[in-house]
């Protein structure tokens, strides 16, 4: 019984970090796309090509 209960809690914060984290890389994303529009230097593409190298 209390594992059940152990992996409910955790599947449950596990779904809760996941919804929050979606979430936040909306927000992200659309700041990004927002700054992109405004000034070259936040091009998400330039952004990640820089990160690889």
């Amino acid at each position: 019984m209390t594992v059940v209960v152990v992996s409910g809690i955790y599947g449950l914060n596990a779904s809760q970090r996941r919804r929050k984290a979606r979430l936040l890389h909306q927000r992200t994303k659309k700041q990004l796309d927002i700054l992109d529009d405004e000034d070259a230097f936040w091009n998400e593409e330039r952004i990640k090509k820089e990160v690889r190298t």
